[in-house]
């Protein structure tokens, strides 16, 4: 269940129009804008909604893609700025 759940966010992120960069034949980046919405847990169940800025990196290693960093910044309203 959980590499569904997993594999449905990286197609989503796809659909984002990622960069893509290829450093080596086994090495790749992939950054781009996400956008996270959920609810905090606390007595009042709030809402959030977070846009942000991601990048991971992947590299091979026998034949099997894993991450090996991952990075996210959350993006500054126009209110915050």
């Amino acid at each position: 269940m959980i590499r569904k759940i997993i594999k449905l966010y990286f197609l989503i992120f796809l659909l984002l129009t990622p960069q893509i960069i290829l450093i080596d034949n086994k090495t790749v980046v992939v950054k781009g804008k996400d956008e996270f919405e959920g609810v905090i847990d606390n007595e009042n169940k709030d809402l959030f909604n977070t846009k942000g800025r991601q990048s991971f990196i992947f590299t091979k290693e026998k034949n099997e893609w894993k991450i090996i960093h991952h990075h996210r910044s959350r993006l500054l309203s126009k209110v915050e700025l």
